[in-house]
């Protein structure tokens, strides 16, 4: 777990990452953001990952054709696979 001192430090480098791409204070590094800007992204994972700071991932691969059929409840589901 970092420590204030480490806290501090990251955001001292990601305030100067800010300012060496030219971004606004207040951008966030949001992986999903920085995926047309390959540089901002490596730079500030480049700055993380010298901190004692832990990634957490998660991902969900949802399929562009879903449908509400998915939610119904599993009788009701029956039910309309059967008409």
């Amino acid at each position: 777990m970092p420590n204030f001192a480490e806290v501090e430090a990251f955001t001292r480098d990601a305030k100067s990452l800010r300012q060496l791409f030219g971004l606004c204070e207040t951008y966030e590094f949001k992986f999903a953001d920085t995926h047309s800007e390959p540089d901002i992204r490596r730079a500030y994972y480049r700055m993380a990952m010298q901190r004692s700071f832990y990634f957490a991932v998660s991902s969900i691969d949802k399929p562009t054709d879903y449908s509400l059929q998915i939610w119904l409840p599993r009788s009701a589901l029956s039910i309309f696979m059967q008409s």
